[in-house]
C-alpha cells in the first residue's frame, strides 16, 4: 500500500491492514499466494484489541467481511485513487481452551459498509499476526492477518490465565505468582486455536515452579517451545534484587 494512501486512511480515521498467504490462481511466474491490503474503521478495531489484548487477538479467529466500496465513498479527495476494500470483522469460535470454551459471535461494522452499492466480495478466515500501535499517542496504526483456513498448521503465541490463585497455599503464606511467560507457543490447526490457556495453581506452594511442559495440550495442538523445562509461573516471595 502507498505511504500516501496509508497517511490519508489514518486521517480518516482508518487503519491499514494486509492479509497474507492467499491461495489464488497462478500468476505472473506461476504465483499461487497473495496478500491483500484492505482497511478497519479505527473504533471498531480499537474495541476489539481493548477486549483481548495484543497478546489476546493473535491467538483469536476472525471471519472478515471483505467489502469493496463505492467510488463515491472510496475516493481519496486529494489523490482522486480508489482505496483498497474495506472490511468487517466477526470473532468466530476459535476452539477451547482448558476447562472453558469460546464462542464469540459479536460483530463489528465499518463505516459505510451497509451502502447499498457497495460490494461484498466474501469471507475470509483469518488469525492477526501483528498489531501495530504508537508507542507515543497508543493509535493503532496497522494490523497483519494470516489467512487461516480449518485444516491450516499455524504457530500461535497463546497467553496465560491463571485461575484460583489467590487459595494457593503459597500466596496464603504471604507469597504472590510471579509470571515468567505470559504466553506460550503452540502449533495448532486453524479450528483449534485455543484463545488462552488456563493453569489453576490451586495448589502451589511457596517456591513452586509451573514448568511449560506442565501445560496442558488441547486438541488438536501441540506444544511449539525450545525449553520445555522452562518456567512459566512461580509462587514466590521474592520481590527483586537491584
Amino acid at each position: 500500500m502507498a505511504r500516501c494512501a496509508v497517511k490519508w486512511l489514518r486521517r480518516a480515521g482508518r487503519v491499514p491492514g494486509q492479509v497474507h498467504s492467499l491461495m489464488g490462481s497462478p500468476g505472473p511466474g506461476g504465483r499461487r499466494v497473495w496478500e491483500v491490503n484492505l482497511h478497519f474503521d479505527e473504533n471498531d478495531l480499537a474495541r476489539m484489541v481493548r477486549s483481548f489484548g495484543r497478546n489476546g487477538c493473535t491467538a483469536r479467529v476472525l471471519q472478515l467481511k471483505l467489502i469493496r466500496p463505492s467510488a463515491a465513498t472510496s475516493t481519496s479527495p486529494s489523490t482522486n485513487k480508489a482505496e483498497p476494500a474495506s472490511s468487517k470483522t466477526r470473532n468466530s469460535s476459535s476452539g477451547s481452551s482448558v476447562g472453558s470454551s469460546c464462542n464469540n459471535s459479536s460483530s463489528s461494522s465499518s463505516n459505510g459498509a451497509g451502502a447499498a452499492d457497495d460490494e461484498v466480495l466474501g469471507m475470509v478466515r483469518v488469525k492477526p499476526v501483528r498489531v501495530h500501535v504508537n508507542a507515543v499517542t497508543q493509535r493503532l496504526e496497522g494490523i497483519e492477518l494470516l489467512y487461516c483456513p480449518a485444516d491450516r498448521v499455524v504457530l500461535v503465541d497463546v497467553p496465560i490465565r491463571l485461575v484460583n490463585d489467590e487459595m494457593a497455599p503459597g500466596v496464603r503464606k504471604g507469597g504472590w505468582m510471579s509470571m515468567f511467560k505470559r504466553t506460550v507457543r503452540y502449533k495448532a490447526l486453524g479450528n483449534a486455536i485455543p484463545p488462552f490457556i488456563e493453569l489453576n495453581v490451586r495448589h502451589m506452594d511457596l517456591d513452586q515452579d509451573l514448568l511449560v511442559r506442565d501445560l496442558p495440550i488441547p486438541p488438536g495442538t501441540k506444544i511449539y517451545e525450545k525449553n520445555f523445562n522452562a518456567p512459566v509461573v512461580r509462587c514466590t516471595t521474592d520481590v527483586g534484587k537491584d
